[in-house]
């Protein structure tokens, strides 16, 4: 049984999945934000060079000019750049309701080890400059992917990030500054990227099949042997469709 059967200008479309496993990673593709992502199973996400997750967030807050100067020590932690901290450390306090006695000791070593108040502070950094997004996984029987994370707490957790900094941002739609409406809109693409690669990884990709049909009596009738053209490898259902009816709309211009 197909997913899909669309009567269109004297032709009957059918829509199906497509299980094809050659097809092209959409990380491949032109896209916006910049995808990471460490697991010790899978390869995922775009190519890189950050050994962890601790790795990446340093490197950023590097990048982005950012609370560090140079490596030192055993443990590859930076050091603060000179800036009032005890008043910087107030303000993320209020920030996050944050009533403990916390020092950046603490901040080096809970980055290290990868803990959430120091992973928080590095973030509301790294946010001045980018728009960077959760990417989590969810394991069982084959794996899945979104940014909003999943309900079972034992087969799932954050894999990786998707980003992009406000410069590259303002490059890509030709910007000065950056409007709300900008920054909501960017959001949405580094979620359709996840989404897109998300299709790619369960392998829910569809294709469409074109036959000659005639309306009798309030049913179609066409033949599966007569197969007119065909298309593979779409991401959706209705990319598939649209593309069909433009074949149609192609096949009968060429009948002209």
């Amino acid at each position: 049984m197909s997913l899909q059967e669309e009567f269109y200008k004297g032709y009957m479309i059918v829509i199906d999945y497509d299980e094809c496993d050659d097809a092209e990673s959409p990380r491949e593709w032109d896209n916006l934000g910049t995808m990471i992502c460490w697991h010790n199973n899978y390869i995922l996400g775009d190519k890189n060079c950050y050994k962890d997750n601790t790795d990446f967030l340093e490197s950023m807050l590097y990048e982005v000019g950012e609370a560090y100067e140079g490596w030192v020590g055993e443990t590859n932690a930076f050091h603060p750049k000179s800036f009032d901290y005890a008043t910087h450390m107030t303000e993320w306090r209020k920030k996050y309701n944050y009533d403990g006695v916390w020092t950046y000791q603490d901040f080096e070593r809970e980055l290290e080890e990868g803990l959430g108040d120091a992973q928080t502070e590095a973030l509301w950094r790294i946010e001045d400059h980018m728009i960077i997004l959760p990417i989590y996984m969810y394991e069982h029987s084959g794996i899945t992917i979104n940014t909003s994370g999943f309900a079972c707490p034992w087969d799932s957790g954050q894999v990786g990030w998707i980003y992009i900094t406000h410069e590259d941002l303002k490059k890509e739609f030709k910007r000065k500054k950056l409007s709300k409406k900008l920054v909501s809109q960017a959001e949405d693409i580094l979620r359709q990227e996840v989404d897109t690669y998300d299709r790619f990884l369960r392998g829910e990709y569809y294709k469409f099949e074109i036959y000659p049909c005639v309306e009798e009596e309030e049913d179609y009738v066409w033949d599966d042997d007569d197969l007119v053209d065909d298309g593979y490898g779409f991401e959706t259902e209705e990319y598939a469709l649209s593309e069909a009816m433009a074949t149609v709309d192609w096949l009968l211009k060429e009948k002209k």
